[in-house]
């Protein structure tokens, strides 16, 4: 559903709002001293609760980066699903849920009916379905019109899904050499960037035989380029045509569509083939011959090797090219990181997936850029990281580690700019990069198990000038608890519980009516 549609669809909502719905987030309940929701203990019925009966924020203060702190255990993925669930019902913004626990490959699916029939608040448990929507109807008539999609390898179960397949392009050369000398890195990245130029190259001239075989063609060019005496220019014409000359200059293909992204990008470079390559009226040529200077015949070994490695290990799309031409995003897109079982991959999937957000966000903002400001149509994309520590972690060491945790700062320094926004989850705040965690402007601190994590939790996120007997509660807190600090409520440090996540959780816990309990009787009569 394009945003025209999604505009129509709202306004029918809009024209029939009932007396429960606000065009603000719901974030939770307001509570009792006793840290129970206000509404629901007092009996509350669904869709009879009043607006101030509510945690609301308006949706103009989500536009920080925001960190939520908690145990395992604690309800964070239930706050988390609520907090993704509203950004994309209540705004036009985008998520990118990067999904360390499978907690959100179940995302397309509303919970059960029970939830919404049965009682919602259990007083001996402190804790129930709290759902504003009077019935499950309200959710799914406006969650069904959101566009999602879930990558993801193929696993149990009947969850629908797109193959999980990375960007070559995109890829993090910085994984790929990790375990090389750093003068074996420097040619590789040279590498890297020359099939990069290869790319552009193929796509605008749309050349067959390179598009089906991308990287058999750059491998060859490579291997071709790096001989003692190679004329790369008689190679480059070789394979694409003798497009030095002008008369030989055409315009860029009708197949890299108007108002694509990548086409404009490429048109901006390069207008004509002519201006590709002559080197007295363009840069490409040049770029091309400075590149093969700093490759060698074993880079090019050793680069190839790991790519058709990858590519036969079903990590990265076989379709080079066409897997890095800009397309419509979903307004929700997770990855389903623990369907890939290397650990590796799933750091080249975190990689890959960011340096494409950032990529798209920059372009967007050219774009905007070279027109009026009336004519800005740009959306926020929420970027959502599960596990945070183990992405970004305080001491990165390896070169992976430590291609990830500049992407992460990038973002956390320069995206507001572009309209990138992190959502951080840990249940590890000293393990977390402080950098990044100091950007984090809305934070949430749900259940922390001892003192020690939760007074480094109030120096990492500045919360050392809540007073103590306010921060202290969060060690008795039940699920579902919530103090919320920052824009998003007006700086005013807020209690809270959760409004119910209506969408079903990707993972599950241990069923203690299962394994809470004797295997066999240790009384019972021997036979």
């Amino acid at each position: 559903m394009n945003y025209r549609q999604q505009q129509g669809s709202l306004e029918r909502v809009m024209a029939a709002k009932p007396a429960w719905f606000t065009e603000n987030l719901v974030l939770g309940w307001k509570v009792t001293k006793g840290l129970e929701p206000l509404h629901w203990f007092d009996n509350g019925k669904p869709g009879k609760h009043k607006l101030t009966d509510v945690v609301v924020t308006d949706p103009k203060t989500i536009a920080h980066h925001t960190i939520i702190v908690a145990q395992s255990g604690s309800g964070k993925s239930f706050f988390l699903g609520r907090l993704i669930e509203e950004i994309l019902l209540k705004t036009r913004g985008r998520v990118l849920v990067l999904d360390m626990n499978s907690d959100f490959r179940k995302i397309a699916e509303a919970k059960d009916d029970s939830k919404w029939t049965d009682k919602r608040y259990d007083r001996t448990k402190r804790g129930g379905f709290l759902a504003e929507e009077p019935t499950k109807k309200d959710f799914t008539s406006q969650w069904d019109e959101v566009s999602k999609v879930v990558y993801s390898k193929p696993r149990p179960g009947n969850v629908k899904s797109e193959p999980l397949l990375l960007d070559w392009l995109n890829f993090p050369i910085e994984l790929l050499a990790e375990d090389a000398p750093e003068n074996e890195r420097d040619e590789l990245r040279h590498c890297h960037d020359l099939i990069k130029i290869l790319a552009d190259l193929t796509e605008v001239t749309n050349n067959e035989k390179w598009l089906k075989s991308f990287l058999a063609c750059a491998q060859g060019f490579c291997e071709a380029a790096t001989k003692d005496g190679a004329d790369i220019q008689a190679t480059l014409c070789a394979e694409f045509g003798d497009i030095e000359s002008g008369s030989e200059a055409r315009e860029l293909p009708k197949s890299l569509a108007a108002g694509n992204i990548r086409y404009v990008y490429v048109q901006r470079k390069f207008p004509t083939l002519a201006n590709m390559f002559s080197p007295g009226r363009g840069r490409f040529y040049q770029r091309v011959l400075t590149h093969c200077k700093f490759i060698s015949k074993d880079s090019v070994r050793v680069y190839f090797s790991r790519a058709v490695e990858l590519e036969q290990s079903g990590v990265i799309d076989p379709n080079v090219v066409e897997a890095h031409q800009v397309k419509e995003p979903r307004r929700i897109e997770v990855v389903d990181l623990p369907s890939l079982r290397d650990p590796r991959h799933q750091k080249m999937a975190i990689s890959a997936f960011l340096e494409a957000a950032w990529q798209r966000a920059k372009s967007e903002w050219e774009q905007a850029l070279a027109n009026t400001a009336d004519k800005d149509s740009r959306v926020p994309t929420f970027i959502v990281v599960e596990e945070a520590h183990n992405a970004v972690p305080v001491d990165a060491v390896t070169p992976a580690e430590i291609k990830l945790k500049e992407q992460f700062r990038r973002i956390a320094a320069e995206g507001r700019k572009y309209g990138l926004f992190l959502i951080l989850v840990s249940q590890r705040p000293d393990k977390l990069d402080r950098m990044v965690m100091s950007e984090c402007e809305n934070r949430a601190v749900m259940k922390v198990g001892s003192t020690v994590v939760l007074r480094t939790t109030c120096e990492a996120l500045a919360l050392d000038g809540i007073v103590s007997r306010l921060t202290e509660k969060v060690l008795d807190f039940d699920l579902g608890r919530a103090l919320l600090a920052g824009p998003w409520v007006s700086d005013e440090p807020t209690f809270m519980v959760s409004a119910a996540r209506r969408t079903e959780e990707g993972g599950r816990n241990l069923r203690e009516d299962i394994w809470a309990k004797l295997p066999v009787s240790p009384f019972n009569p021997a036979p």
